[in-house]
């Protein structure tokens, strides 16, 4: 079991309860946020090694040039040439060893199994994001559910900035309480909150920016040691990066032990090697690793 600075408090797992996201201040040591730092710029520079990776500028300017409305169209024209771009990439712990390490060997696995209360944390999947400077790209409100082929509840989402991250800047927004609505649904595409697959049929989101006083929502603003966390079925999403300050993160995801594989509509990862599991089967092999166990069963949940 790893140290860490201190344990998830109770009125935090409770708020991780209750709303589906809570901000964890100052968990993480400041050497932990280098190597993070570090491996996001490695990632960032070579955007082709990840397994899975998209600019989303070049696809929100693509739509755009076809006359297809994105949710930064505003943010595009005020920026004009000097706008920044919004890179997304996945499975960057595959090939990245400082990432790779931030995701199993930090203080992270233990936050997770404090806030899910849980006695065993496998590692999911990470996805690293780049909103540099006047980025006009939104992220879509969306939920993380919809893209991963696992259920049940012992999921958490650390998202890890290494970089002073407020409202103006693209802080992360998110819809408390909106991962217990009943709805399962569909997979969004970010840069303008369309279904990324059409065919799939699954609940509607509702169009939450067309009135967003109808909903609790939160801006969460951070920086480097902090860790906002959130359940995978809560609604979230952020705008663009009117600063001149980059704005990079890397999302981990870590899973509990009542975790199950399922089937959904969505990608497959090669480096999940999904093909061999049947809905229901554990997530019991390499592809998710352990990295986090309680010594005792009277630990679990409980952070060093």
């Amino acid at each position: 079991m790893r140290s860490t600075l201190r344990a998830p408090t109770e009125a935090e797992v409770e708020a991780f309860d209750r709303d589906g996201v809570v901000a964890l201040r100052g968990v993480v040591p400041f050497e932990w946020v280098d190597r993070c730092r570090a491996g996001l710029d490695e990632a960032f520079a070579r955007p082709s090694a990840s397994p899975i990776s998209e600019d989303v500028t070049a696809s929100a300017e693509a739509a755009a040039a076809e006359g297809r409305p994105t949710l930064g169209d505003d943010e595009r024209r005020a920026f004009g040439p000097t706008a920044g771009r919004f890179l997304v990439a996945s499975g960057t712990w595959t090939w990245n060893a400082s990432l790779r390490a931030v995701a199993t060997e930090s203080v992270l696995p233990a936050i997770a199994a404090g806030l899910t209360r849980s006695a065993e944390i496998r590692f999911y999947d990470d996805q690293v994001l780049l909103k540099e400077p006047r980025c006009a790209e939104f992220t879509a409100f969306h939920t993380d559910e919809a893209y991963w082929k696992i259920s049940g509840e012992q999921v958490c989402v650390l998202w890890f900035p290494v970089d002073v991250v407020t409202a103006d800047s693209s802080a992360m927004r998110y819809v408390r309480g909106s991962h217990r609505w009943p709805g399962r649904y569909g997979r969004k595409r970010f840069f303008d909150g369309t279904a990324a697959d059409p065919s799939v049929v699954r609940d509607e989101l509702p169009d939450i920016g067309a009135d967003e006083r109808a909903y609790d929502i939160v801006t969460v603003e951070a920086e480097p040691g902090d860790l906002l966390a959130h359940h995978y079925r809560t609604v979230h999403g952020s705008r663009g990066n009117s600063t001149d300050r980059v704005r990079r993160a890397a999302s981990f995801r870590y899973v509990g032990e009542d975790v199950r594989y399922r089937w959904k509509p969505s990608p497959d990862k090669p480096y999940h090697e999904e093909g061999h599991l049947r809905d229901g089967d554990p997530l019991d092999d390499e592809h998710y690793p352990v990295v986090w166990r309680a010594e005792d069963p009277e630990d679990a949940g409980r952070a060093p």
